[in-house]
């Protein structure tokens, strides 16, 4: 893994980038899943084929907090029409 710093370093300048010593890691998806911009990545092994293939997944965080969003929207308008309780969930849902 440490071969991997200078290109990338070197990739970056050439578009006057610059990486952050303390901010950025590299790590290896073989140690431990990696969340990144809400979604974690991890290696599964694939039943069908047998090949080990990169999972992408919501982080069970924020999988959670919408479910409280939702839920709490679901409890406030409980009597409202269908029609109008889809229109308040729809921006939830699509984020």
């Amino acid at each position: 893994m440490k071969h991997i710093i200078p290109s990338l370093t070197t990739f970056l300048k050439t578009r006057e980038l610059t990486l952050h010593p303390i901010k950025s890691t590299l790590t290896s998806l073989e140690e431990k899943p990696v969340t990144f911009l809400g979604v974690q990545y991890k290696w599964v092994i694939n039943v069908l084929t047998g090949k080990r293939t990169v999972l992408m997944v919501p982080c069970p965080k924020k999988v959670q907090g919408l479910l409280d969003k939702i839920a709490k929207i679901l409890k406030e308008n409980s009597g409202l029409k269908p029609g109008a309780l889809i229109s308040l969930l729809n921006p939830r849902m699509r984020g």
